[in-house]
């Protein structure tokens, strides 16, 4: 809703219109922020909240949760193999991702479209990943989380061929309907597949390289969509975030099949 109010603005009132969107859209969530109810503080941290017994715990305070501490990024992924596998598929996903989504603009007037065209395609995405987002627990009851995160990682690469593919911008509309399949599955799969593949005390390490991995693919996506679309044309920057997708289905299916390939999750 969001990007197509922006877009209509902007189309009316010209660019100085998006800075001020942007401000008072981080102040409407810094807002919605400070609402949140913090239910524990650090000192109110449990036997509970850490997720262990009063056995487990005595057991780990000497050893467990000390050796946790002192583990190496290589031990780490020396426990859990699959990981780096996933971190480069994530990687090269939103590579692809970051050279379409940063450069929509480039896309859309190449294919004869405006900047109220742009809000308009980023609102039927944004409003497409919703339905999906929102049922996806009852998805993955009936699917698993390894066959939908390896199912994202296709769908990412459709929507960048159909991008590249398009002719006009009707077809650029078509496309979107990918995004049910690619950013609104990837998001709630990858945090749930990450969470059953690692052990509690894990978590929080693992997710914060899963988070590491996609922002340098975001990065990388960024840098070389910017040098693409200035040295080169769309079609080739495109023909790019295509192959950048591809070896994301082959990293994440590599990552999953370390995990077990025939795992239940």
């Amino acid at each position: 809703i969001g990007s197509l109010v922006t877009g209509l603005a902007i189309e009316r009132l010209g660019v100085v219109v998006s800075p001020v969107a942007a401000v008072l859209t981080t102040a409407v969530m810094i807002g919605l922020v400070l609402t949140f109810y913090i239910r524990a503080s650090v000192d109110d941290v449990t036997v509970e909240n850490l997720g262990l017994s009063a056995d487990q715990l005595a057991a780990t305070s000497k050893t467990g949760l000390t050796d946790a501490k002192r583990e190496t990024v290589g031990q780490f992924f020396r426990r859990y193999p699959q990981l780096p596998f996933l971190m480069l598929g994530f990687l090269f996903i939103f590579a692809n991702h970051s050279i379409y989504a940063s450069y929509t603009i480039n896309i859309v007037e190449y294919l004869g479209g405006s900047s109220q065209t742009l809000g308009e395609v980023a609102a039927v995405a944004g409003m497409l990943e919703i339905p999906v987002m929102a049922f996806f627990y009852l998805i993955v009851k009936k699917i698993p989380a390894r066959s939908l995160l390896i199912l994202s990682a296709v769908f990412f690469a459709l929507k960048a061929l159909a991008t590249w593919l398009a002719p006009n911008i009707s077809v650029l509309f078509l496309s979107q309907v990918l995004q049910m399949g690619a950013m609104a599955l990837y998001v709630p799969a990858s945090v749930f597949y990450i969470n059953f593949i690692l052990a509690d005390r894990d978590l929080i390490k693992g997710q914060a390289y899963v988070a590491m991995a996609t922002t340098l693919g975001g990065i990388s996506g960024n840098v070389l969509g910017g040098i693409l679309y200035d040295l080169t044309d769309v079609p080739t920057a495109l023909l790019f975030a295509f192959g950048a997708s591809v070896l994301g289905i082959l990293f994440v299916g590599l990552g999953v099949c370390r995990s077990g390939c025939r795992s239940k999750i």
